[in-house]
């Protein structure tokens, strides 16, 4: 069940997928996790990726896409989450190895539901390397090209040089959220907004970085990465910057001891902006790699019993999850077959809870639920959260019962009654359109019977 064609975890190193057409795939095309592989001349299409909710899945990671179609496969063509910059760009305009993609989201879906309906998507704190692409996005009328969104606020996203549909004929709503893009048709050069002074400088020094980076001057990319958080600790390049510390660091031969020193200390110094969270988990990645799994978990627990944004802690149940799977492959390494059968099923079973963090990270169902009836009163997931007009709120219902869905403002004022009856057992949805609501945080509550249960919404406009 939902069984990917390429899976790499953990992978470094020179890696290369070339050449391959990878169609028809009950799961993702291509799924990365913490692996930077380059990309080139591939065909992906008719993939089911019920799961990732995208053809090509990155998670934590930084390949380079070079001359591939991703197309016609059910979800999104690529959707990157969790770190990293994968790049869809040559860096070099008389050589144009442009990607394309077109004809995704061939599930059947109410349009713009919600951002998910998109060629291709971004969630922080992945930085999405677009900008002089000469890429192909062609959506379907109804769908988004681009979705990017950030902590309850939206990515700024360069990506100027790059084919839109016919070029100059776009709006701004084939973006999700409306304006988070900054684009041009590819004869027009970039012209970057005057608020966002800070990013396009700390973008421009990363591009720099990257170049040095491909041009085998890895100390100087090395160094400059870590001055890009220095100076500018607020924007999304110094959160890309941070996975390329990790990647140019162990390049340039830096142990992985002081890349945890420099992550943890990091984190110390940016506490409650997201480039500490993504430094906290970078650090606790440089554990698991160190094979310090007990210290690794230990932390993930500690912030997972304080965390409340929703995103954020399935970004460190995901690793978590991970570390205690490192964990148990490095025991059964170090014992042979002494372990015997039970350590096959411990493996099975961290495989799983992947599996199932990573469809609620997406907003998928569970795949390996096989009852038509929930076991429990469940509210769910609303999604996407944060959003810009219109959420999907899903729910479920293990017996028939009587619902009350509403939304309130953090004032306590009912903003909307969404459900207010008789609704049967099983998982539902309903789409709350807040087009005419102001921007902020709102609560929906959900009373079935006795049981109740409330979600956070962010509505970013």
């Amino acid at each position: 069940m939902n069984y990917e064609a390429v899976k790499l975890e953990n992978c470094t190193g020179n890696l290369t997928i070339e050449n391959c057409v990878i169609r028809n795939n009950d799961g993702a095309a291509i799924y990365l996790y913490n692996s930077n592989p380059d990309i080139t001349n591939c065909d992906i299409y008719g993939n089911d990726c019920s799961v990732t909710g995208s053809a090509l899945f990155c998670y934590n990671s930084s390949p380079h896409l070079r001359d591939n179609d991703i197309h016609d496969n059910l979800y999104a063509g690529m959707k990157a989450k969790g770190g990293g910059s994968p790049k869809l760009t040559t860096w070099n305009l008389s050589d144009p190895h442009r990607n394309r993609f077109s004809g995704n989201n061939t599930v059947t879906h109410t349009p713009r539901a919600d951002s998910t309906w998109a060629e291709v998507i971004q969630m922080s704190p992945t930085y999405l390397l677009i900008d002089y692409g000469h890429n192909d996005v062609i959506n379907d009328p109804g769908d988004y090209l681009i979705s990017n969104f950030n902590y309850g606020a939206t990515y700024t996203l360069y990506a100027s040089y790059n084919y839109w549909q016919t070029p100059g004929t776009l709006g701004s709503d084939d973006f999700y959220p409306d304006g988070s893009v900054y684009y041009d048709p590819p004869d027009q050069s970039p012209n970057y907004i005057d608020s966002y002074e800070d990013e396009a400088e700390a973008y421009r020094m990363f591009v720099s970085a990257c170049q040095e980076a491909d041009s085998e001057r890895v100390e100087e990319a090395y160094r400059d990465f870590m001055r890009i958080v220095d100076d500018y600790p607020d924007t999304q390049a110094a959160l890309a910057s941070l996975r390329q510390v990790l990647d140019r660091g162990r390049e340039a031969g830096i142990s992985l001891t002081n890349l945890q020193d420099y992550f943890a200390d990091i984190s110390l110094a940016n506490n409650g902006i997201p480039a500490g969270v993504y430094s906290d988990r970078l650090a606790n990645l440089c554990l698991v790699e160190l094979e310090r799994f007990d210290d690794a978990i230990r932390n993930y627990d500690a912030v997972l019993e304080d965390i409340d944004n929703r995103l954020d802690s399935l970004y460190y149940a995901i690793d978590r999850a991970y570390a205690v799977l490192q964990r148990i492959q490095h025991v059964e390494g170090d014992q042979g077959d002494a372990v015997g059968g039970s350590n096959e099923i411990e493996i099975t079973e961290a495989r799983r809870n992947i599996t199932r963090l990573i469809a609620a990270l997406n907003g998928m169902p569970d795949p390996y639920c096989e009852a038509d009836t929930p076991a429990e009163y469940h509210l769910i997931s609303a999604f996407p959260n944060p959003f810009n007009s219109s959420a999907t709120i899903q729910y479920s219902l293990n017996s028939d019962s009587r619902v009350l869905l509403q939304v309130y403002d953090l004032t306590g004022r009912l903003v909307k009654t969404l459900v207010q009856g008789d609704v049967s057992a099983g998982v539902h949805s309903v789409v709350w359109n807040a087009s005419d609501v102001a921007g902020g945080i709102y609560v929906c509550r959900m009373q079935a019977g006795a049981y109740f249960e409330t979600v956070k919404l962010s509505l970013v406009k």
